[in-house]
């Protein structure tokens, strides 16, 4: 739906649909997966195991729109469970930051592999990646 939505040249209702529309369903326990942690560890999966050429190119070329809805499920999630005045280590699982881990772990060989063949492509991907890391708290990035 995302590729889509770019060759259809309707970018512009992705964002308005993640500034406006956009809503994590409160977790039931404890224990239930987070809609970041989900994405996260669905994107991860995506890259490692994927033999489709095209479904990971498309990935990797809309990379925006997933960690953009990442971090929006981020800050929805610590203001929906008053998280924001915990100390930073504790506002997330610790499943989330090992599926931020991986994730980082799995696109930064394509980032790598694609700079030489499509470098708009790699730089978009990077722009993105960049964004996204620095709206996360530093403590857990580095």
């Amino acid at each position: 739906m995302v590729s889509q939505c770019h060759e259809e040249e309707l970018e512009h209702y992705l964002r308005s649909f993640l500034k406006y529309v956009f809503r994590i369903n409160n977790a039931t326990s404890e224990n239930s997966l987070t809609t970041h942690e989900v994405l996260a560890t669905a994107v991860t999966v995506i890259l490692k195991q994927t033999a489709d050429f095209n479904t990971c190119n498309k990935l990797l070329k809309y990379s925006w729109f997933f960690f953009e809805t990442i971090a929006k499920s981020m800050a929805q999630y610590l203001q929906d469970g008053n998280r924001m005045k915990m100390p930073r280590a504790q506002r997330f699982p610790e499943s989330f930051h090992q599926a931020l881990q991986s994730l980082l772990l799995a696109i930064m060989p394509h980032i790598t592999m694609r700079y030489v063949d499509v470098p708009v492509e790699a730089r978009s991907v990077n722009f993105s990646l960049a964004c996204f890391i620095k709206v996360r708290p530093r403590a857990v990035v580095f």
